[in-house]
C-alpha cells in the first residue's frame, strides 16, 4: 500500500547498487500489494551485483521458517506511518537488525538498540548511506545481537504474559 513506500526501498537499494557495485545486494521482498508490477517492470535497472526476489505473502509459520533458513542482514521499513509493526517484532525475534523510518513504534524499537533510524521522509540517498555505514563499520554483527536482546527484553510474548499476570495477581 502507498504508506509502506516499498518503491523507496527499491530506489534506495538501486542507489546503493550504483554507488557500491562491489556490495552484493540480495533483496527478498516479503509481501504483496498494489505497485508490485511497476517495481517488477523496473528490475532491469539493477546491475549484476543485485538479486531481487518478490516472494509474496507468507503466513506466520512460513515467515519464521524463512528467517530460520535464510541469513537476513537487515530488515528495511520505510513506512510513512506506523504503530508498532508486528513485522519488525518478528524480524528482531530472529536477531535481524532494522533500518526504519522514525515513526511510532519503529523509533521506540530502534532507540532501544535494534537497528538504524532513518528520517521521517528519507531519500533514496539516505537509505543507501545508512546501509553503507552499517556495512563499512561492520556494525551488522553487533546490531544483530542488540536486535535480539531488544526483542527478548521488551517484545517476547512469553515473558510479557508472565509479567502481566504477575502484576494482575499483585493487585
Amino acid at each position: 500500500i502507498p504508506r509502506k513506500r516499498v518503491n523507496l526501498i527499491f530506489d534506495g537499494l538501486l542507489e546503493l547498487s550504483k554507488r557500491r557495485p562491489e556490495i552484493h545486494i540480495n533483496w527478498d521482498h516479503i509481501g504483496s500489494g498494489e505497485g508490485m508490477e511497476i517495481l517488477k517492470s523496473r528490475l532491469e535497472e539493477f546491475g549484476d551485483n543485485s538479486q531481487i526476489n518478490f516472494i509474496g505473502r507468507l503466513n506466520t509459520p512460513e515467515l519464521a521458517e524463512y528467517y530460520e533458513k535464510n541469513n537476513v542482514d537487515l530488515f528495511i521499513n520505510t513506512s510513512s506511518k506506523e504503530g508498532t509493526p508486528v513485522s519488525i517484532m518478528e524480524a528482531i525475534s530472529h536477531g535481524i537488525p532494522i533500518l526504519a523510518t522514525a515513526f511510532g513504534g519503529n523509533k521506540e524499537i530502534i532507540d532501544a538498540g535494534a537497528g538504524i533510524l532513518l528520517s521521517v521522509n528519507p531519500t533514496k540517498e539516505e537509505i543507501a548511506e545508512k546501509i553503507i555505514e552499517a556495512v563499512d563499520s561492520q556494525r551488522l554483527g553487533d546490531l544483530r545481537k542488540e536486535s535480539y536482546k531488544v526483542w527478548k527484553t521488551h517484545y517476547n510474548s512469553n515473558r510479557n504474559y508472565k509479567m502481566f499476570c504477575k502484576k494482575l495477581s499483585d493487585l
